[in-house]
């Protein structure tokens, strides 16, 4: 069974005529005269009454011409769905993030990109580096920013480096330095996750080098926690500057030598990609080479 079929069924139930019917479909009435037969004999039942003056349908008839009918509405839905995802008026995007995922510049590309296509809907996902890399081989989400490029299977664009610095609280010795070094950390309450890929891959070659160690406390993973527990002087934290600058209550310093996070948007390679994940794609492409104020 052909949707063509399905098409001129519906066309001569509602004109009530093969000619009339051929007439609107712009083909000749034996083609429509003939794919009606065809189609009474693949269902096995007489569809139309041809005995009047006005051809009907028969008890049987009615019953298809209900079923399709919602057929065609859906096939006609469908195919509008689909043409609206191509010219990108509608769509998915699973973007993941990590817990430092307010740098920039995730948070203007994000922007940018809803208000340029506002009807596709983005959700982000939130996960520490090494799981939105497994996310992203398994095809769980679409794109991912993280602070890793060393996965092959993945097609990595650098989006610049973020400065890491040492955050502590107005009460705390360090308050007055312009900068540190790492040894200065000995033995000092730090707030952070080590089971965070941020952790793993920015912090432990330095971290390590420490003694006595530095002492890791509460351990959340969100940033807000973070500054929080540093501000009320529970500890001190390591975290991006533009992160903590415009924090009134907490003092952001430099480490010495400057110490820089480099920041990637990821996607894999062999994926087919929607339209939606092509446009962000060439979206971040056109910010990196040309910048913003050219998109």
């Amino acid at each position: 069974m052909e949707l063509r079929q399905l098409e001129y069924f519906l066309m001569v139930s509602k004109l009530k005529s093969f000619t009339r019917a051929a007439e609107r479909l712009y083909i000749s009435q034996p083609a429509v005269t003939n794919t009606i037969h065809s189609l009474e004999d693949e269902l096995g039942i007489q569809l139309f009454d041809r005995s009047q003056k006005q051809i009907i349908l028969t008890t049987e008839g009615k019953i298809f011409y209900r079923h399709v009918e919602n057929v065609m509405k859906g096939v006609s839905k469908t195919l509008l769905e689909i043409n609206n995802l191509k010219n990108l008026n509608g769509g998915l995007l699973t973007i993941g993030i990590t817990n430092l995922g307010s740098l920039n510049p995730d948070t203007e590309i994000l922007q940018k990109f809803s208000k340029l296509y506002p009807n596709i809907t983005i959700t982000l996902v939130e996960k520490d580096s090494f799981t939105l890399q497994q996310d992203l081989s398994e095809e769980k989400i679409d794109t991912a920013f993280f602070f890793t490029s060393d996965n092959p299977a993945f097609t990595h664009m650098f989006l610049g480096n973020n400065e890491l610095t040492l955050c502590c609280s107005f009460n705390h010795k360090f308050r007055y330095k312009n900068s540190i070094d790492w040894l200065s950390l000995s033995e000092e309450k730090i707030i952070l996750s080590r089971n965070s890929g941020f952790f793993g891959h920015c912090l432990k070659e330095h971290i390590d080098k420490i003694d006595p160690p530095p002492q890791f406390i509460f351990e959340p993973m969100q940033v807000q926690t973070i500054k929080s527990l540093v501000a009320s002087g529970a500890g001190i934290s390591i975290l991006p500057r533009e992160l903590c600058e415009t924090d009134t209550n907490l003092v952001t310093i430099s480490f010495s030598p400057q110490f820089f996070l480099p920041h990637y948007m990821a996607y894999k390679n062999s994926r087919t990609k929607s339209h939606a994940t092509e446009a962000f794609i060439t979206f971040v492409k056109n910010f990196v080479t040309k910048g913003v104020d050219t998109l």
